[in-house]
């Protein structure tokens, strides 16, 4: 009899060695499963945010927290989710795959019943384990990279697929400024190789020469240049955030005369304020929805954000639509999701018409080119 009592002991023992183990293989927590059972009798619901508020991209990524949490504060002065106030739990995602993994893992440990996020699309390709595990809606405001369509039930996101952006840059520079050589200089992450690819591949179609690729980490480019001066080029695709940005112009040279042809990142009366151009032609790709909303403007102003360009108010807009899905949703996930995809958002901040296509991308995507000068 006591050597079965022993037995016992030694395979709860062992179970219990075993459960420790594949809990820290998989960053497992008990606590991890509280947004299921999220408290009925609670008079808060969570959502969390989750966006690069260092690193690259921070600048907007600032901005946009600015937004979501002027949409939260709208939704709980008209008295939150069905009587209950929403609040905005925030993680910063560094704009890395492994900062936006750890990012959602805190805010599923917390408690959330949704997320919007990430900013970078290396942040949101990270958070999608964690969301499928934990069967989480979630909708990026800024996310863009091509691997983001389709990949989860869960996800979706309010700014376009790269697919649209790089086909229609290629087009543009190919047929309407009849350019035929071009070097692409980029940023070494997932957003930068991801429409870099769709770029080249468009371009290429068309019957364009990409006669130097050049990806970038550390934001040196005096090198970079050099060889792009001796190579001559037509036009230089440059793919980067803001900082980049910043210092990719201050490396030129005063006798530089470049076509320079860059994303929605560069909708920043901030950048070019800091910068002499000098003799370089600026140009860039944006979504061609109406004027931002005045009214959003004017209120994100008042809380200092004075320059508004994309993902500013996509933040604002994707805090809008979850907060709606959750409230017609009685607390389920699949009403939630289901809520999501039939969403019909009219006259946003970012002044577009929000839909959701079968990969959980928006449709209908019109581009423009802008001019800096």
């Amino acid at each position: 009899m006591l050597k079965i009592i022993w037995k016992v002991i030694l395979v709860i023992i062992i179970l219990y060695v075993l459960s420790l183990l594949v809990r820290e293989s998989i960053g497992f927590s008990w606590k991890d499963f509280n947004y299921l059972n999220t408290d009925r009798k609670s008079n808060v619901i969570n959502i969390g945010f989750i966006s690069s508020l260092s690193g690259p991209g921070s600048l907007v990524g600032v901005k946009s927290l600015s937004a979501a949490r002027l949409a939260v504060d709208e939704i709980n002065s008209d008295g939150g989710i069905n009587g209950k106030t929403l609040k905005l739990l925030v993680e910063d995602g560094k704009c890395t795959k492994k900062g936006g993994s750890d990012a959602a893992q805190k805010l599923i440990s917390d408690g959330v019943i949704g997320i919007v996020g990430g900013l970078c699309s290396s942040e949101s390709i990270g958070m999608i384990d964690k969301i499928n595990l934990y069967k989480v809606p979630t909708i990026s405001h800024c996310s863009s990279s091509t691997k983001l369509s389709g990949v989860s039930k869960y996800f979706f996101r309010v700014y376009p697929s790269d697919s649209y952006q790089g086909v229609y840059a290629a087009d543009y520079i190919k047929n309407k400024l009849n350019i035929e050589r071009v070097s692409v200089v980029y940023t070494d992450e997932q957003w930068g190789n991801d429409l870099k690819d769709v770029f080249i591949k468009s371009f290429m179609l068309d019957g364009g020469k990409i006669i130097s690729e050049y990806p970038y980490k550390n934001d040196n480019f005096d090198n970079i240049w050099g060889k792009i001066r001796k190579e001559k080029p037509e036009l230089v695709y440059f793919l980067g955030f803001d900082n980049s940005t910043v210092a990719a112009f201050e490396s030129l040279k005063q006798s530089d005369n470049f076509i320079m042809f860059g994303t929605y990142v560069w909708d920043d009366d901030n950048i070019w304020d800091r910068l002499d151009v000098g003799k370089n032609k600026i140009m860039y790709t944006i979504v061609n929805y109406s004027e931002y909303s005045p009214d959003f403007i004017k209120k994100i102003k008042e809380r200092g954000v004075h320059s508004v360009y994309s993902c500013i108010p996509q933040a604002y807009d994707a805090v809008k639509i979850l907060s709606k899905s959750i409230e017609d949703s009685d607390g389920n996930v699949e009403n939630i999701i289901k809520n999501i995809k039939d969403t019909k958002y009219i006259n946003g901040a970012s002044g577009g018409n929000i839909q959701f296509d079968d990969n959980g991308d928006i449709s209908n995507v019109p581009y423009i080119v802008k001019k800096v000068n």
